[in-house]
């Protein structure tokens, strides 16, 4: 690679706020309804490559968008998507559902900020241990990595990249409109849940909230987050609705079924599980 390739320009700074911006509210969205915050990193690299690749075919760019630049707008992309961490998508929410209550702007804006910078402080740190002396792997870099060599080898692949995930968003989109809606000239709508058939506990499977998703978003998701840790999430699942949820309401703990109901009760195993 070449010694005078650029790597932090304004256009890669530029291009990482606005795809790690946009992302940030999709990532929100997507960890709200899977439970699991998603990388930004690899998607955004194969966006602006694409996006870079076009503005070069146009002309509106003279210069093509190297792998340093695309790896400096991936960390940019990353700091801004990440942003939806610190409690947003996992206690805050937690903390509506159970009590119906939510916090005001500045109460989030100062706990988000509070927590960021705490996160940046632990990994100047967390990095000279974990990489500088243990050398460990970290599977979203190195993948990040692999995807940015295939990227910017000139091989073709990377076209068949971009196209494939313009292809996925543009069906679940397509599936999302035909679910979400309801327009008079619509002839139907995708439903935005499939029962599963059967009883637990003498009530519906459905009232212990099993059924499958109408939408394409754990298809996706569960391709992100990996094997292990999709498999992971099934597993407490169905621990948590399958064994637990109908104990508790046979015994008269939960005398009303459904998400909040069982999730006001089954939270405090998975907090002690999370803390020991």
């Amino acid at each position: 690679m070449e010694q005078s390739q650029r790597q932090l320009t304004v256009r890669a700074a530029i291009a990482g706020m606005l795809l790690g911006g946009f992302m940030s509210l999709s990532n929100l969205y997507v960890s709200l309804k899977t439970g699991w915050s998603m990388g930004v990193s690899i998607t955004a690299g194969i966006l602006a490559f694409a996006i870079f690749s076009l503005l070069l075919k146009l002309k509106i760019v003279k210069t093509e968008f190297g792998m340093l630049e695309n790896n400096a707008m991936q960390s940019v992309a990353s700091a801004a998507g990440y942003m939806t961490g610190g409690g947003t998508v996992a206690a805050i929410p937690a903390l509506m559902m159970i009590t119906g209550e939510t916090m005001d702007g500045w109460q989030m804006f100062i706990w988000i900020s509070a927590i960021a910078m705490l996160g940046v402080i632990v990994a100047i740190p967390m990095k000279q241990q974990m990489i500088n002396i243990e050398q460990l792997r970290f599977p979203t870099g190195v993948a990040a990595a692999e995807t940015l060599r295939a990227l910017h080898d000139h091989s073709g692949v990377e076209n068949n990249k971009a196209k494939y995930l313009a292809w996925a968003g543009f069906t679940s989109a397509i599936v999302g409109f035909f679910r979400d809606a309801h327009a008079s000239w619509m002839p139907f709508n995708l439903p935005e849940k499939i029962k599963i058939p059967g009883t637990l506990a003498g009530r519906p499977l459905n009232d212990f909230t099993f059924a499958f998703e109408g939408s394409l978003i754990l298809i996706g998701a569960g391709a992100i987050m990996g094997f292990r840790a999709a498999w992971s999430m099934l597993l407490g699942a169905l621990v948590n609705y399958g064994i637990l949820a109908p104990n508790l309401y046979e015994q008269g703990v939960i005398t009303t079924l459904g998400y909040k109901n069982i999730v006001g009760w089954s939270v405090w195993f998975g907090s002690a599980m999370i803390l020991t």
